[in-house]
């Protein structure tokens, strides 16, 4: 479960990857984000995670379908893109390239990116992307494709600041999530 970031957690970079602010060691992942942000002004947020399920289902090959309300955000596809570290400039451009105008690419055998308007919308789309992909995993070829409607991609789009609030409030309160830590 998410927790609060210390603040000695957080840095700042410029877009040559270069440490601005904080402690941390600059990875070469951080490519990926520089890279997105420069191709795409409309992101306010970029993840890049590991997640387990979705690690899994890009090394299966299989698409991600729409299926569920929480995979309407995926709707226009995740796409792959090869299995290899992330360490350049280059490939950071890679991945912007194949990201594209989505909101999520998979990187095979490897993890995650998802991006969204904000930091908020970036987390919550890579929870949906996990949730998706575990999902596929345990339906597996019996899994449907759906086509949402407009009013459901218009609520979806919107209900990730009420996970959002509902993720930070479960964590401030000790309830479930907290636990979880």
């Amino acid at each position: 479960a998410p927790k609060p970031l210390d603040p000695d957690e957080v840095m700042e970079i410029d877009f040559t990857c270069r440490r601005v602010k904080g402690k941390q060691h600059v990875s070469g992942e951080t490519f990926i984000h520089t890279e997105i942000y420069k191709a795409r002004p409309d992101v306010g947020g970029v993840v890049h995670a590991h997640p387990f399920h979705a690690v899994v289902l890009s090394a299966t090959g299989r698409q991600l379908e729409t299926f569920h309300p929480a995979s309407i955000a995926f709707g226009s596809g995740v796409p792959f893109l090869g299995g290899n570290q992330i360490n350049t400039e280059k490939d950071g451009h890679e991945v912007a390239e194949m990201l594209g105008q989505g909101a999520a690419i998979l990187l095979k055998n490897h993890g995650a990116v998802t991006v969204g308007k904000d930091v908020a919308q970036a987390v919550i789309r890579m929870y949906y992307l996990e949730r998706a992909a575990y999902a596929h995993l345990i339906a597996g070829k019996d899994l449907l494709p759906w086509k949402p409607d407009s009013t459901y991609r218009h609520i979806i789009d919107d209900s990730y600041k009420f996970l959002w609030r509902t993720w930070h409030w479960e964590l401030e309160s000790g309830g479930a999530m907290a636990r979880w830590q």
